[in-house]
């Protein structure tokens, strides 16, 4: 079975600080379980690394055995032994939530029960794929096993409609290529650290978690995003987040914050990976992309 990648739409480190969220599946990219010889000399060297993969995290469930008793590890162990391995084109490091594809396929084929509730559900999910992220609030495999785009509201998930994208009014959401890998583990535990600082936490609510909110709730509602909210968003992260904003990349957010066509946020964790861009002006933002030899990926084409 397939599991599509995951755009982070809103809440970005929003979701860290235990705030919300507007994650959606995206099916341009995608993968799923499968078996071949790896033990065989003519083995594919991907394949092989993705078995290696697979069983240190295999490793790591089974020294913590009843965290993960939801899951059958002797099974997952079996099939590591015969070949098992993640096929995917889910780029890593780019913010499409490559590890969530791949806990969610592993939930699908090992939990011991799948009939659960959709905040157990997350838990779950969250627990497994903290291997890969020290800390999970669990979103994005959620996003990729329920295929359903979800919003997160007070720590309770959602599901939405699949015509979520109406509440763009009038904005279409392009991924944007910064050309450079991330690391999402040790942007996380800058921030976690930064919301210590009283004076970071104060901004942050009221410049960045509250229109994060708004822009959510509007989502569940199935109400307009506004432009301003988004707008606030990209400030605060070009301000704050810099080190999340690859230098190259930091003009494109002024660009975008100096005009009314387009305006950039960060995508997951940020660091490199995929920008996310909601443009206005279709025709515009895509000049201005070819102009500044960006590669994008229009999102709502699918």
């Amino acid at each position: 079975m397939i599991f599509p990648s995951k755009i982070l739409v809103l809440g970005e480190y929003a979701l860290v600080a235990g705030g919300s969220g507007l994650a959606i599946p995206f099916y341009r990219f995608s993968g799923e379980l499968n078996f071949s010889s790896v033990n065989s000399e003519i083995a594919n060297h991907s394949i092989y690394e993705s078995n290696c993969s697979l069983r240190n995290l295999f490793h790591f469930l089974i020294s913590k055995n009843e965290a993960f008793s939801f899951l059958n590890l002797a099974a997952f162990k079996k099939d590591i032994e015969k070949g098992l391995w993640f096929k995917s084109n889910i780029p890593e490091g780019y913010g499409l939530g490559s590890s969530a594809a791949l806990v969610a396929a592993l939930y699908h084929k090992y939990a011991l029960n799948r009939n659960v509730s959709i905040e157990e559900l997350k838990q779950h999910l969250a627990k497994v794929e903290s291997y890969f992220h020290g800390q999970s609030s669990g979103v994005d495999p959620l996003v990729s096993y329920l295929k359903r785009p979800i919003v997160v509201v007070e720590n309770e998930p959602v599901m939405l409609a699949p015509s979520w994208l109406s509440v763009l009014n009038g904005f279409s959401l392009y991924l944007v290529d910064t050309g450079i890998q991330s690391e999402t583990k040790e942007h996380v535990a800058w921030f976690r650290q930064q919301m210590l600082e009283a004076q970071f936490t104060k901004q942050a609510g009221k410049t960045f978690l509250q229109p994060t909110l708004q822009l959510v709730n509007a989502a569940a509602n199935g109400e307009p995003f506004e432009y301003e909210k988004l707008k606030m968003i990209s400030a605060f992260q070009l301000a704050n987040f810099s080190a999340m904003i690859p230098r190259s990349f930091q003009k494109h957010f002024r660009a975008g914050l100096n005009s009314r066509n387009f305006v950039f946020k960060l995508c997951g964790s940020g660091g490199g990976g995929f920008m996310l861009a909601f443009s206005s002006q279709i025709h515009q933002f895509e000049k201005y992309c070819s102009d500044n030899r960006l590669r994008y990926i229009k999102v709502d084409d699918r």
